[in-house]
């Protein structure tokens, strides 16, 4: 028997109409078809470094925290910094962006960057703002046996008319010799050296009535160490410790 041969037919829709709901839905049709499209920005990371100096002295300065565009870096012990600063997608490189630079004893820095595509290195010198005790001693009793003269030159690249405070540290054992307590002692300017330093002194008493300790007692000063605080007007302070 003779079998009637069938039609190829036509190819079925299916395939064609999931192809045009992809290109409607799945993707962004317009980024193909349409005329109107505007390519999108990719983020890019961009090298950022840098060193921080004291602008007085040319030293290194060590654990500052510098932000670009609230993106955070640290300067190392050779005041170094590096940051791979990502480019964000609505932010061009001649837009000048936040530059801030924060470190301990100086005073800030807040201004603005304009990330290049390459080559940003930035030698930044950071303006000392704290008071310095480059040296201080203590002396054995003169004529108070209960007292220890104590003199200290302090030093401020603001002017030594800042300078708001100054005060000796003694250290001071508990009654059972176990505690050392700090007790701060007012000092007074003998001498002016120059427009940035002069001499201070004071005393700190032998024996003091300690009340910050368990069983408060009278304490004896700890004799190898003492120390000098100062404070200028701006706020800024200096601990400084002194052994022998």
């Amino acid at each position: 028997m003779l079998q009637k041969k069938k039609s190829p037919g036509r190819p079925g829709l299916w395939p064609i109409l999931l192809l045009l709901l992809w290109m409607g839905a799945g993707c962004d049709s317009d980024r193909f078809l349409g005329s109107n499209y505007e390519a999108r920005s990719v983020a890019s990371v961009i090298r950022i470094e840098g060193e921080l100096q004291n602008v007085f002295t040319g030293d290194e300065v060590d654990s500052a925290e510098v932000s670009i565009n609230f993106q955070r870096a640290y300067s190392g012990v050779d005041g170094h910094f590096s940051l791979n600063y990502v480019l964000e997608a609505n932010t061009g490189m001649s837009v000048p962006v936040p530059l801030t630079i924060r470190a301990d004893k100086y005073y800030p820095i807040d201004t603005t960057l304009t990330v290049l595509p390459a080559d940003n290195y930035l030698n930044v010198s950071l303006t000392y703002a704290a008071p310095l005790v480059p040296f201080s001693q203590r002396f054995p009793p003169g004529s108070n046996p209960d007292a220890y003269p104590i003199e200290a030159l302090v030093f401020d690249y603001q002017g030594i008319a800042t300078v708001d405070s100054v005060k000796a540290i003694g250290l001071y054992w508990d009654g059972t010799y176990k505690i050392r307590v700090e007790t701060t002692f007012p000092m007074v300017r003998r001498q002016v050296v120059d427009q940035y330093s002069a001499w201070f002194e004071g005393e700190l008493p032998g024996f003091i009535y300690n009340l910050n300790v368990p069983e408060p007692s009278l304490s004896a000063i700890y004799s190898g160490i003492h120390g000098i605080y100062v404070r200028d007007n701006e706020g800024y302070w200096q601990r400084a410790f002194f052994t022998y």
